[in-house]
């Protein structure tokens, strides 16, 4: 795709994500925020994504975790690269979280969330 500019004068040229209403600039994710440009880490923005699941992780009878799938779908596609969640495409509402997904999910929830060192039961 041709990078197109952001109408400000002097603005460096970017192309657009249309998933994610993200910018690509010099390779580097960019959020639009309130019309600011922020460059973000994308592996925090994933171990975050991936700690949430475990907030919204149920069972639908076979006892495979699963959450809810309301996330970013670049951060979704990353994490089934990564091999954490089954493939996010469908018209389920959900996602099925592997053995090491569901084991990091709540590794990182306690890492980011819990304020005692007991591990998360799940």
């Amino acid at each position: 795709m041709m990078p197109i500019n952001t109408n400000t004068p002097g603005a460096p040229a970017v192309g657009p994500n249309p998933q994610a209403g993200r910018l690509i600039e010099s390779g580097h994710p960019v959020k639009l925020i309130y019309g600011e440009r922020m460059e973000y880490d994308q592996t925090k923005v994933d171990e975050m994504t991936l700690a949430l699941m475990y907030l919204t992780t149920f069972s639908l009878g076979d006892g495979a975790p699963r959450s809810w799938k309301g996330y970013d779908w670049e951060v979704l596609s990353r994490l089934h690269a990564a091999g954490f969640i089954a493939d996010p495409v469908g018209k389920a509402k959900s996602v099925a979280l592997t053995g090491p997904g569901a084991k990091l999910s709540g590794e990182l929830f306690q890492k980011y969330f819990s304020k005692t060192s007991v591990p998360p039961h799940r």
